[in-house]
């Protein structure tokens, strides 16, 4: 699912290589043309919040600084107390919806498929069940397994239900129930792009202020930045790519004691000790007045500070950055970038 089109990438990559080597280019660039969304995604990213801070500052991109670190980028005037290092996270609700779990079965299924017929795997769809029930409060959780094998009984359901579909006379949908995994496998007639495709119609919910992708990616991001000297502001940027506890920093189900983005980048402040402010972009659309239809893209930012006292200034380059980036496109494809358009000039 490409956030900008092909076109803005290329200019971006053309704006910010005066700044940087052609190595980075060329990571850029290798990693855009990915076939895996989420290295896609971190890419689009890294370089676009790393263009909109070359517009409205000064900016040294993956500088080197204490204990060999490379931070995504170094800027001395994009606050107004003074210099600041910056990571650029994003984060989808693949990351946290259970997907490397479910992918594993999926292709342990696709596996033993391949096994019954050649390519059968590559017709294969996954719809993973959830479940809800009462434990001092209301829990939902995604029907998946980690311990799932295929055994016997499930080879034996597996193997006459593509003996039919390749007769065409079986089914298109197969349930597979196994210790907790729960699944509808889908045949398509023709072969997917994506190899295993996953789905769960569960959203992503955090229960926890810590066993969640957000208070891990700043977790993580601290690590790297921690022990960047003092006088030098420590900023990690969350990056929305679809992530629905960005895309509404605030929100909690009424029914379900879970936790809100908010709370979570507040906690990792209070908790970590090496992230000076947390700033969280996320795109929306705007409506019309009266008719609500979709009008167009904005970049909602909000920002955490962990300090007390600050310039009156001081977020005034971030607001300017988040004006400066590039309209976000929404695209129902996820499985990568369709036009030919080259990023890298010749």
């Amino acid at each position: 699912m490409p956030v900008f089109s092909r076109r803005r990438l290329r200019s971006m990559i053309d704006d910010v290589s005066s700044l940087t080597t052609q190595a980075k280019i060329n990571d850029f660039v290798s990693r855009l043309e990915s076939k895996e969304t989420p290295a896609a995604l971190a890419a689009e990213a890294e370089l676009s919040v790393v263009w909109a801070i070359s517009q409205v500052a000064d900016i040294t991109i993956e500088p080197l600084v204490a204990n060999g670190r490379r931070p995504d980028a170094l800027t001395p005037n994009l606050f107004a107390s003074g210099s600041a290092v910056v990571e650029v996270r994003a984060l989808s609700d693949d990351s946290f919806s259970g997907r490397d779990a479910m992918k594993k079965i999926a292709n342990k299924i696709a596996a033993s498929a391949e096994r019954i017929a050649k390519n059968a795997g590559s017709h294969l769809v996954f719809e993973f069940h959830e479940h809800s029930y009462w434990d001092g409060r209301f829990q939902r959780e995604r029907c998946v397994d980690p311990a799932f094998e295929m055994n016997p009984r499930v080879e034996t359901l597996l193997r006459e239900w593509i003996s039919g579909q390749i007769a065409v006379d079986a089914p298109e949908k197969l349930r597979i129930t196994e210790g907790k995994t729960d699944v509808i496998v889908t045949w398509c007639r023709t072969r997917l792009h994506e190899r295993c495709p996953v789905f769960c119609r569960m959203p992503a919910v955090a229960y926890d202020l810590e066993d969640n992708s957000v208070y891990k990616a700043i977790r993580q991001k601290s690590k790297q930045i921690k022990h960047i000297g003092e006088g030098c502001l420590r900023v990690v940027v969350l990056f929305d790519a679809g992530c629905d506890l960005l895309l509404d920093l605030g929100r909690k189900d009424r029914y379900v004691r879970a936790t809100s983005g908010d709370e979570i980048i507040q906690h990792a402040l209070r908790k970590l000790g090496g992230i000076d402010i947390v700033c969280a972009i996320s795109p929306s659309r705007k409506k019309l007045w009266a008719s609500g239809r979709d009008r167009t893209v904005v970049w909602n930012l909000t920002y955490y500070d962990r300090r007390t006292r600050v310039p009156n200034d001081e977020y005034d380059g971030l607001e300017r950055l988040a004006n400066t980036l590039p309209q976000a496109q929404f695209s129902e494809s996820r499985s990568g970038f369709s036009d030919k358009i080259p990023l890298l000039r010749k």
